[in-house]
Protein backbone atom coordinates (compact mmCIF):
# COMPACT_ATOMS: atom_id res chain seq x y z
CA UNK A 1 0.00 0.00 0.00
CA UNK A 2 2.22 2.28 0.85
CA UNK A 3 4.40 1.97 -2.52
CA UNK A 4 0.75 2.88 -4.27
CA UNK A 5 0.64 6.49 -2.16
CA UNK A 6 4.24 7.04 -3.01
CA UNK A 7 3.18 7.65 -6.33
CA UNK A 8 0.75 9.84 -6.01
CA UNK A 9 3.15 12.01 -4.23
CA UNK A 10 1.99 11.18 -0.98
CA UNK A 11 3.63 11.40 2.13
CA UNK A 12 3.92 7.97 3.55
CA UNK A 13 5.01 7.84 6.92
CA UNK A 14 5.09 4.66 9.34
CA UNK A 15 4.75 4.31 12.95
CA UNK A 16 6.29 0.85 14.69
CA UNK A 17 7.61 -0.11 17.81
CA UNK A 18 9.71 -2.65 15.98
CA UNK A 19 10.32 -0.90 12.83
CA UNK A 20 12.57 -2.04 10.52
CA UNK A 21 13.77 1.11 7.82
CA UNK A 22 15.33 -1.78 5.40
CA UNK A 23 11.64 -3.38 5.20
CA UNK A 24 10.35 0.51 4.04
CA UNK A 25 10.05 1.35 0.50
CA UNK A 26 12.11 4.60 -0.36
CA UNK A 27 10.31 7.46 0.11
CA UNK A 28 8.72 6.51 3.02
CA UNK A 29 9.41 7.71 6.29
CA UNK A 30 9.26 4.87 9.07
CA UNK A 31 9.60 6.18 12.99
CA UNK A 32 10.12 3.61 15.89
CA UNK A 33 7.09 4.40 18.36
CA UNK A 34 4.09 3.10 19.08
CA UNK A 35 0.66 4.10 18.12
CA UNK A 36 -0.69 5.04 21.19
CA UNK A 37 1.62 8.24 21.32
CA UNK A 38 2.29 9.08 17.78
CA UNK A 39 5.14 12.40 17.30
CA UNK A 40 2.69 14.04 14.74
CA UNK A 41 1.38 17.58 15.40
CA UNK A 42 -2.66 17.51 15.57
CA UNK A 43 -4.82 17.58 11.96
CA UNK A 44 -1.64 16.29 10.01
CA UNK A 45 -2.97 13.65 7.96
CA UNK A 46 -5.54 12.25 5.61
CA UNK A 47 -5.79 8.92 5.78
CA UNK A 48 -4.27 6.62 8.85
CA UNK A 49 -4.28 2.80 8.19
CA UNK A 50 -3.59 -0.09 10.46
CA UNK A 51 -3.21 -3.52 10.48
CA UNK A 52 -1.93 -6.10 12.90
CA UNK A 53 -2.08 -3.57 15.70
CA UNK A 54 -5.51 -3.78 17.79
CA UNK A 55 -4.14 -7.25 19.12
CA UNK A 56 -1.51 -5.85 20.84
CA UNK A 57 -2.41 -3.19 22.42
CA UNK A 58 -3.27 -3.05 26.25
CA UNK A 59 -4.96 0.84 25.71
CA UNK A 60 -6.38 0.68 21.84
CA UNK A 61 -8.42 3.43 22.88
CA UNK A 62 -5.06 5.62 23.50
CA UNK A 63 -4.00 4.74 19.62
CA UNK A 64 -7.89 5.50 18.37
CA UNK A 65 -7.49 9.25 20.38
CA UNK A 66 -4.07 9.67 18.53
CA UNK A 67 -5.80 8.71 15.47
CA UNK A 68 -8.68 11.66 15.99
CA UNK A 69 -5.90 14.25 16.59
CA UNK A 70 -3.98 13.44 13.82
CA UNK A 71 -6.35 13.20 11.27
CA UNK A 72 -7.22 16.41 9.56
CA UNK A 73 -11.06 17.13 10.45
CA UNK A 74 -13.40 16.75 7.56
CA UNK A 75 -11.44 14.70 5.18
CA UNK A 76 -13.76 12.18 4.09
Amino acid sequence: MAEKWLSTGARVCGVDPAADPSTVPNGAEVIKCGSEEMPFGDQEFDVITSRAVLEHLEKPDRMFYEFYRVLKAGVV
